[in-house]
Order: C-alpha cells, then sequence, then structure tokens
C-alpha cells in the first residue's frame, strides 16, 4: 500500500471534521513545498481523498482555494495540469464552477 491510499484510509477511518482539518493542514502546506514531487503528491493525495469523501472532504475547500489559485501557476506543468484535473473533479462533485472563487 501507498502512502495516499494510506492517508485516504486514515482519512475515512477518522472522519471527524477535526482529523479532516488537521489532515488537510498538512497536505496544504505541503503544495508549497519547494519539491515539484512533493507539491504532486499532495495534489494526488488531495484528489483521491476528494475522490473518496466527496462534499464531506469539501466542507473543507474554503481553506484549500488559495492554494489551488498558486498551484494553477505552478513552476511544474504537471503540478499545474494535475491541480486542473482537482479543479474539474471538485466541480463535478459541486456542480457548479471555481473560476469565481479562485484568484
Amino acid at each position: 500500500m501507498g502512502i495516499i491510499p494510506a492517508i485516504t484510509g486514515l482519512a475515512g477511518a477518522a472522519g471527524s471534521p477535526e482529523h479532516h482539518k488537521a489532515l488537510n493542514s498538512s497536505l496544504l502546506k505541503l503544495m508549497r513545498h519547494d519539491d515539484a514531487l512533493i507539491r504532486l503528491a499532495a495534489v494526488k493525495c488531495e484528489q483521491d481523498l476528494t475522490d473518496k469523501l466527496g462534499e464531506d472532504w469539501l466542507a473543507l475547500l474554503p481553506e484549500m482555494l488559495p492554494f489551488i489559485s498558486e498551484l494553477q501557476e505552478d513552476d511544474d506543468e504537471v503540478v499545474e495540469r494535475e491541480t486542473l484535473a482537482w479543479i474539474r473533479q471538485i466541480e463535478g462533485i459541486l456542480g457548479e464552477s471555481l473560476e469565481g472563487m479562485l484568484q
């Protein structure tokens, strides 16, 4: 089992909003890491959490938005592409565009 499924499993097992908030805060910090591979892993982890937990995870969207905005302009094109895929994934769950919420 890789780290992303392990983190997603932990989030599912510890399903309280407080645990989700703490986990998300740690992931958001990694999105500003100097290493593009770490930023990419954080985005992929967020994608998996969004997929598995859906609207429960997206309750944290307001704190994610500034980080998503930054990653749309990431220096690494793979990070940027995966961020755009994550945005589309979020929009699919919410049924609305994030465009007005992202700076």
